[in-house]
């Protein structure tokens, strides 16, 4: 009975688990040198240095995407002379890498986009809570507002903090659906074992009283 009771509550704990954290480091990212590299582009970065207090810029992008190239030629000209000092810039590649096409679509969804319209795409840019899809010169001072008001801020808005965030974390309602279920029925099982169990101790107990009294009759 015990060894039944301990795997019901197993498969209650292995149901109920939340969503892993998502870890950057579990997918291949690219740093502002290796983005620069894989361009083509040589340029001085001895004034740009990654640290922890800077803002996160995060650019999805594809290997020979040319929106993606223009956004990454305007880093080079504009936003790494004006303002080295106030960003890091995280490059995930999705033409070629599944994973991170995968993520491109987790993130879209989480910026409530709709990921297979055709108004979603790369280069799919992020800074704090705002987004931008594709680029154009349009674009500029709008990025470059949010740069520095997320800089200046005292709590830098991160998507991937934001994600890992339990409050935030939805699932498709037919997987929801699935798991209340199945913890419904793993749930009843139990209770009916149990009291099934505590019914069979009272009735033993019982017939001991009874027998009891019939040993103090005579």
């Amino acid at each position: 009975m015990k060894k039944i009771i301990l795997v019901i509550l197993s498969l209650l704990l292995i149901f109920n688990v939340k969503a892993d954290e998502i870890n950057l480091s579990d997918y291949n990212t690219e740093t502002l040198e290796e983005v620069f590299k894989s361009e083509g582009i040589n340029t001085d970065l001895s004034s740009y240095k990654e640290s922890d207090d800077k803002v996160n810029i995060y650019l999805f992008r594809g290997k020979g995407c040319p929106h993606c190239s223009d956004f990454i030629n305007y880093v080079n000209n504009t936003l790494l002379k004006k303002y080295s000092d106030y960003f890091n810039l995280i490059s995930f590649e999705t033409w070629y890498d599944e994973n991170n096409a995968t993520l491109l679509n987790q993130v879209g969804e989480f910026f409530n986009y709709d990921t297979n319209s055709q108004q979603f795409g790369i280069p799919f840019i992020i800074i704090g809570d705002k987004t931008f899809v594709g680029y154009s010169d349009s674009y500029n001072s709008q990025i470059e507002e949010e740069i520095v008001k997320l800089y200046k801020s005292k709590d830098k808005y991160d998507v991937f903090k934001e994600m890992a965030n339990p409050s935030n974390k939805t699932e498709p309602l037919s997987s929801t659906f699935i798991i209340v279920f199945f913890n419904f029925i793993i749930s009843s099982i139990l209770c009916f074992i149990l009291l099934r169990n505590s019914n069979k101790n009272k009735l033993k107990i019982l017939n001991e009283l009874e027998l009891l009294k019939k040993n103090m009759k005579r």
